[in-house]
């Protein structure tokens, strides 16, 4: 992977971040030439507020594009999205910086288990989605 660890570093510090993960083609070995970098953050003190969040997010994407040489890159901010976007981030993703390793691994945790309590309710919805979606 092509990205310089020392400026993603300073940028975890400036802006605060608890964990930075990698996510989709570049790490499931799908990658082509032209992929991109899907990148997802998570803030020491939660999310910035709503009407800060996105100068925030247009800076911070700015500054991650400067460490990931020619490439381009998707941001999420993990707490953000959806529960089963939260879980594949975590479960299929790479941490490739935190803060904290304890941390960490607790929000890891939390997502896990609130992952596995609603799984069922996930599943439901997306099957309802999906049943609808085929009807028309």
């Amino acid at each position: 992977m092509d990205f310089s660890k020392t400026k993603l570093n300073k940028i975890a510090e400036e802006y605060q971040l608890a964990d930075i993960y990698l996510f989709g083609s570049q790490v499931s070995g799908f990658q082509r030439k032209e992929s991109d970098f899907d990148i997802g953050v998570r803030f020491k003190k939660g999310l910035p507020k709503k009407e800060k969040r996105a100068k925030i997010y247009g800076n911070l994407f700015s500054d991650l594009n400067l460490c990931f040489k020619d490439k381009k890159i998707d941001l999420v901010f993990i707490e953000e999205v959806p529960l089963h976007f939260q879980f594949k981030i975590i479960n299929n993703g790479e941490l490739i910086y935190f803060k904290d390793l304890e941390n960490s691994l607790n929000f890891q945790e939390k997502i896990v288990n609130y992952y596995r309590d609603y799984k069922y309710f996930i599943d439901e919805y997306f099957q309802g989605v999906l049943e609808v979606s085929t009807k028309t």
